[in-house]
């Protein structure tokens, strides 16, 4: 069984910082150059500066910025722009936002993850495919130096109906913080997140209870999952943590029930290498495949944030958005055969353009639309496609459970929509801080 834990958080003083919606960030992935600088104007505190500070004059590596990370962390500690929970918490968060044509809210719970079962074995939660090396190195130094979470790591939580009193794990999330007061923060496109930190103890016991007999599958922040369990497993090699409860022992996880209504997923983007596949060409091969519905979009620069919104409206599931060398751009709506995303891409590689999947390059996902606007994709001469949000949501229809659908793939290729803010909460190691900064 793992184990899922309430802990005592760090968050922002809204006496001090004003909105809280100027203080939270996106994920560190999702932080270009351009979105970088706009953070750092909106406010001094902002969480950027945790997750994504800037280079500065006089760096030689990215040591410098980690160090710095860490040093505004103890000052906000130390001047109370960060205040610490007296009493252990689960922080639970509801987002409400537009997607297509309907208005939707989903609920997230924030607690620790233990890195280790019950029973001392390795926590193994079904994961995507593991990241980078150098992905892992750069959060591993992260929590080395930092002693914090500052991102949580993403998990779904599957079979949360079976409790028929309690109901759905966000039924039961949002009869919890009814009567109660939340931290509110609005951000652009109408997105509202709204904070309560649960201390009942009995709530705290049905929600540890709940959580820990729960299968989960990380859907974001593998590199730090990774990361924390190298970092635990060196510190009791060397004799420098042999506490259960140690907090090095622990990671900051947000928890989301996978039937939660309200749970949407962004496309990710894969490139093909097949040049010089036109438009008329692609239409001819997929109409050689029985059952395979191929749309033309249109060949203007917004053709492919057009796709991508109809591909992410769609009925059918699975879809995707295809474009081509020549800049036209398509909806692929899939056969019966085709149950899920990685057998409608095995389809489009073997018989449609005609290329191995192993032969699949991932592509980066664009900036949060809700953020940057309609996703653009650059010209790039070679096939793009772009797996659909509609591809990622629980359909009973579907033969393989959801971790099976989701095993194999990438953690940009089912980014979570809204994305999940940097900053709400934060969880430090260690219940005695040091607030002694770097020279």
């Amino acid at each position: 069984m793992i184990q899922v834990l309430p802990f005592c958080g760090w968050r922002f003083d809204l006496s001090q910082v004003g909105a809280l919606s100027e203080v939270l960030a996106p994920a560190a992935g999702e932080i270009d150059e351009t979105l970088q600088r706009t953070l750092y104007r909106l406010h001094p505190c902002n969480t950027v500066r945790l997750v994504s500070n800037r280079e500065e004059p006089g760096d030689t590596s990215a040591a410098e910025r980690v160090t710095r990370a860490d040093d505004f962390f103890r000052l906000w500690r130390k001047e109370g722009i960060l205040l610490r929970e007296h009493e252990t918490a689960f922080y639970i968060v509801e987002t409400r936002f537009r997607h297509g044509i309907e208005d939707k809210e989903r609920w997230s719970i924030f607690g620790h993850l233990g890195l280790a079962t019950s029973t001392g074995e390795p926590a193994m939660p079904v994961l995507l495919q593991k990241p980078e090396p150098s992905e892992i190195q750069a959060s591993l130094e992260m929590r080395r130096v930092c002693h914090a979470d500052f991102s949580p790591v993403v998990a779904l939580v599957e079979n949360t109906t079976a409790d028929a009193v309690l109901g759905s794990l966000s039924e039961y999330a949002e009869r919890l913080v009814r009567q109660s007061t939340p931290v509110e923060c609005f951000l652009e496109h109408g997105i509202r997140h709204r904070v309560w930190a649960v201390t009942s103890e009995a709530a705290k016991n049905q929600l540890t209870q709940r959580l820990s007999a729960s299968q989960i599958s990380l859907v974001s922040g593998t590199a730090q999952f990774h990361a924390a369990q190298q970092h635990f497993a060196q510190l009791k090699a060397a004799g420098q943590s042999s506490d259960p409860n140690d907090p090095a022992g622990r990671l900051l996880t947000c928890f989301i029930a996978a039937d939660d209504p309200g749970l949407e997923f962004l496309p990710g983007f894969f490139r093909v290498p097949c040049e010089g596949q036109s438009g008329p060409q692609l239409r001819e091969a997929a109409g050689m495949i029985t059952g395979l519905q191929c749309r033309f979009v249109g060949n203007e620069e917004y053709a492919a944030a057009d796709a991508l919104e109809l591909a992410a409206l769609n009925d059918e599931q699975p879809c995707m958005a295809v474009g081509t060398g020549d800049g036209e751009w398509h909806l692929l709506s899939a056969p019966a055969r085709c149950r899920n995303p990685r057998e409608l891409t095995a389809l489009l590689c073997s018989e449609v353009l005609k290329c191995s999947t192993d032969s699949v390059r991932h592509f980066s996902v664009p900036p949060d639309p809700a953020r940057q606007g309609r996703p653009q994709l650059p010209r790039v001469g070679a096939l793009e496609v772009l797996m659909a949000a509609s591809a990622f949501r629980m359909d009973a229809a579907l033969e393989e459970t959801f971790s099976s659908v989701i095993s194999g793939l990438r953690e940009s290729d089912i980014r979570i929509f809204p994305g999940i803010p940097v900053g709400l909460v934060f969880s430090a190691h260690s219940d005695r801080v040091s607030f002694s900064v770097h020279a």
